[in-house]
């Protein structure tokens, strides 16, 4: 609007200032140059800020760009340390296999009968754990419980009994 009113303006100035037919052709086509220049310059305005959207769009995208790849190193972190810990379980998966294995071949020895030597093995040295610890117990309460001397005596005479008619069992009569 402001333009056709500068145009009006200007071709009746031209008209009331009495100009010439050349010097209205020449302001005419310095009209025409200034409406092509204002065009002209609306036209890379509009360009410009594409551009500048266009840049801020980018930047966005780099910025969202830069956030996956934390994001991704942060994951890439995570399995690698699950990696290292189901390597971890693996070797002793891979322990605790062989030695099985190993009990596998000395219980399936002799036949079937290593399982029975094992059997008696383990029954053994749990008994013999069982001994210390009530021997721990015994010499314990004899010394600081003197009231418990005649039950500690009783005790081991029972078991020695025990023994005792264990060992008439192995004796020839």
């Amino acid at each position: 609007m402001k333009k056709w009113l500068i145009l009006i303006l200007v071709f009746n100035c031209s008209i009331a200032l009495g100009l010439t037919t050349n010097e209205t052709k020449i302001v005419q086509h310095a009209q025409k140059a200034l409406v092509e220049a204002q065009r002209d310059y609306k036209d890379q305005r509009i360009k410009t800020e594409e551009a500048e959207k266009r840049a801020e769009e980018a930047d966005r995208e780099a910025q969202k760009a830069n956030d996956n790849a934390a994001k991704t190193s942060q994951n890439i972190e995570i399995v690698a340390k699950q990696v290292d810990d189901a390597y971890e379980r693996e070797k002793a998966l891979v322990t605790r296999v062989n030695q099985l294995q190993e009990l596998e071949k000395e219980v399936n020895s002799y036949w079937g009968l290593g399982a029975i030597l094992y059997g008696i093995k383990v029954l053994l040295k749990h008994l013999f754990i069982l001994g210390i610890i009530v021997a721990v117990l015994g010499a314990t309460l004899y010394f600081l419980v003197p009231a418990a001397i005649p039950f500690i005596k009783m005790i081991l005479s029972f078991f020695g009994m025990i023994f005792r008619k264990i060992g008439d069992l192995f004796r020839k009569k």
